[in-house]
C-alpha cells in the first residue's frame, strides 16, 4: 500500500448474564411527537415501534439489555467555523456528576477532503453545555488546551477530566492535563507526563488507578501499557506487562470485574501499520490485564447475531456496569486490513456505505466472557467518535463517517433493562463511573 493512502486512512481516524431470545433490528427513521416544548427530535430507532415482543424470561435472565431509542442531539459549538463540520478523536466527558458537557480538541479536513489530499486541521478549544433531558445543547467556549491536540485518552473522575497524550501536526504529546469547572471556565491542573509520548491509544479508570494502553509510542506501535495511581501522584507512570501478540493503534478498553470477581482492564480491536519486517496487522481479539495477578489473559472476539468476528479498532465502548460494556463502531475488518497491506490508489474515493464501519450495538458480559448484538443502527456506524454516559443515556459523539468524512452530530442511545419482556428502567452505570 502506499504511503499516501496509508496515512491518510490512519491519520482520518481518531476513533449478559446469559443472553437468551433476543434479537437484532435495523435501523429505521420514526417521527415522534415532542416530549415538551424544549424537546423536539427526530427518533431514529424506538423500540416501542421496531421490537417484537422478546421471549425475555426474569429466570434465565438476571440482567437482559434492549435498546430503547436512539436520537440526535442538536446544537453544536459554532464558534469556529470550520469546527462546525464536526471532527473526530476529541477529548470529551463529563464534569460535576453528570451535569456538564465537555468537549475539546480534535481534528477534520475542513477544506480539502483526504481523498483530495487536503490538510488535516487539530483544534485547541474546549467547549462546554449543560446536559439536559431535552435534545438541544446549548454550548460555549470554556478555554483552551496549550497546544492543538487530537488522539487522546479522555478520563472522567469525580474530581475532574483527565486528558492523556495525543498528537497535532507538529508533535506527539506526553502531557497529561485534569480539567475542572471554575466560574463556567476549564481550569487545567499539569498532572505527572507520560514517560513517553503517545497517541492513538486506549485508556480506562479501574478504581482510582488510570490504565492507558497501545497507540504509539514516541510515534512507533506499541503493545505497553502504563498506569497512574491518582491517589499517589509522587509517583507518577508505572510500566506494567506489555499486551500479546501484536501492537494496537487505536483499540478501546473498558474496567470490568472477571469471572471470578477480580478487577480487570479489558482490552480489543486495534491495528498495527508495516514497518520494517513486520507487516500491518488487525487485531480483533480481546486480553484482560488482572492488576492483582499482574498478568493478562485472552477474551473472546466481538461476534455479532450471525456469528462473525467484529472488529472494534477505531470504534467507542464504555462500561454499563462492572460487568457489562457497550461497544459501538469500528472499521470494517476485512476492508481495513486489505487498505493497509496493498496499494489502492482509489481507497479514499468510494461512497460512504462501501467502507461498512460496524453499525452493530454489542454488549459483553465480563463475567460470562459472552458478547451479544442488541441492534443494528447506522447511525453508529462511525469511526473515531466518543462515547460517554451524560445522566440520560449514552452520547456518540461526531467521529467520522468514512476516511477523512467526519460528522457534527451526536447522538444519544438509550438502553433499558426488561423483565418478562416489559421495561423496568434505563440502565445507568455505577454513580462513580463516568
Amino acid at each position: 500500500m502506499t504511503k499516501r493512502i496509508v496515512f491518510f486512512f490512519y491519520m482520518s481516524l481518531f476513533f449478559l448474564p446469559s443472553f437468551a431470545g433476543e434479537e437484532s433490528y435495523t435501523y429505521s427513521e420514526i417521527k415522534k411527537e415532542p416530549k415538551s416544548p424544549k424537546t423536539d427530535y427526530k427518533i431514529i430507532y424506538d423500540s416501542e415501534c421496531n421490537i417484537p415482543v422478546s421471549s425475555f424470561q426474569a429466570e434465565i435472565l438476571e440482567f437482559p439489555v434492549r435498546l430503547d431509542y436512539v436520537y440526535r442531539i442538536k446544537g453544536f459549538p459554532d464558534k469556529e467555523k470550520d469546527f462546525t463540520k464536526g471532527i473526530s478523536a476529541c477529548f470529551a466527558g463529563i464534569f460535576n456528576g453528570h451535569s456538564t458537557l465537555m468537549i475539546g480538541g480534535g481534528c477534520n479536513f475542513p477544506d480539502i477532503s483526504a481523498a483530495d489530499g487536503g490538510t488535516k486541521k487539530y483544534y485547541r478549544s474546549i467547549y462546554a453545555a449543560e446536559v439536559t433531558e431535552d435534545s438541544l445543547f446549548t454550548w460555549e467556549k470554556i478555554g483552551e488546551f496549550p497546544q492543538d491536540v487530537a488522539y487522546g485518552v479522555t478520563i472522567s473522575t469525580p474530581d475532574g477530566i483527565l486528558c492523556i497524550g495525543g498528537m497535532n501536526a507538529k508533535k506527539r504529546l506526553n502531557t497529561v492535563y485534569r480539567i475542572t469547572l471554575k466560574n463556567k471556565k476549564a481550569v487545567l491542573e499539569t498532572l505527572p507526563a507520560l514517560p513517553c509520548t503517545l497517541d492513538n491509544m486506549t485508556g480506562s479508570l479501574l478504581g482510582n488507578v488510570v490504565y492507558v494502553a497501545g497507540g504509539n509510542k514516541n510515534g512507533i506501535p506499541c503493545n505497553d501499557l502504563y498506569c497512574l495511581d491518582l491517589d499517589s501522584l509522587s509517583k507518577g507512570w508505572q510500566k506494567l506487562q506489555d499486551f500479546p501478540r501484536s501492537p494496537r493503534i487505536q483499540a478501546v478498553s473498558a474496567a470490568q470485574v472477571g469471572p471470578h470477581g477480580e478487577q480487570i482492564f479489558c482490552l480489543w480491536g486495534g491495528f498495527s501499520t508495516s514497518d520494517g519486517n513486520r507487516q500491518a496487522t488487525l487485531s480483533t481479539d480481546g486480553y484482560a490485564y488482572s492488576p492483582s495477578t499482574k498478568k493478562w489473559v485472552s477474551l473472546p472476539d466481538p461476534t455479532n447475531n450471525e456469528g462473525e468476528t467484529v472488529s472494534l479498532g477505531g470504534g467507542s465502548i464504555i462500561a454499563l456496569s462492572d460487568s457489562l460494556i457497550l461497544c459501538t463502531g469500528g472499521v470494517n475488518k476485512d476492508i481495513f486490513l486489505q487498505a493497509l497491506k496493498h496499494n489502492a490508489p482509489d481507497y479514499l474515493l468510494h461512497p460512504i456505505e462501501w467502507y461498512r464501519f460496524n453499525n452493530r450495538l454489542l454488549v459483553y458480559n465480563s463475567r460470562q466472557k459472552r458478547w451479544k448484538e442488541i441492534a443494528k443502527v447506522s447511525e453508529t456506524a462511525r469511526a473515531g467518535a466518543s462515547l460517554i454516559f451524560d445522566g440520560y443515556g449514552y452520547l456518540l459523539i461526531n467521529g467520522e463517517l468514512k476516511p477523512g468524512i467526519r460528522t457534527p452530530d451526536i447522538t444519544r442511545i438509550l438502553l433499558k433493562t426488561e423483565t418478562n419482556s416489559k421495561p423496568t428502567n434505563r440502565i445507568i452505570p455505577n454513580k462513580n463511573e463516568y
